[in-house]
C-alpha cells in the first residue's frame, strides 16, 4: 500500500527514490499491468540532474524489465504532439 504522507517528489526533482519505486511499483500493481509486458514513456523537467535520471533509466530497464522505454522532457513532448518536427523552446521560472 502506498503511503501519501511521504513526498518522494520536490520542486519537481525525485529526492527520495526509494519511495518513488514504491509509488511506480504500486500504480503497476493498481493498474493490473505486467511490467515486462508494458512499454513506458516518462515524462521530465528539462533540468532534471543526470542521476535521478540514470536512476529512472536503471529502474525501468534493469529493475522492472520494460521492453522499451522513452524518457523524454515536457517540452519535447509538447512539440511531439503538436507533430512539430521543429520547435524553439523556451522555459521559464527555473530555479
Amino acid at each position: 500500500m502506498w503511503n501519501v504522507d511521504i513526498d518522494p517528489v520536490e520542486n519537481g526533482v525525485i529526492i527520495r527514490f526509494d519511495e518513488m519505486k514504491l509509488l511506480w511499483h504500486y500504480v503497476f500493481e493498481q493498474l493490473e499491468l505486467n511490467p515486462q509486458k508494458t512499454k513506458v514513456m516518462f515524462l521530465e523537467r528539462h533540468n532534471n540532474p543526470v542521476k535521478v535520471r540514470q536512476d529512472i533509466y536503471n529502474f525501468f530497464l534493469a529493475e522492472l524489465q520494460v521492453p522499451a522505454f522513452c524518457l523524454l522532457p515536457h517540452s519535447v513532448m509538447t512539440a511531439i504532439c503538436k507533430k512539430q518536427l521543429t520547435a524553439l523552446i523556451v522555459n521559464f521560472g527555473t530555479h
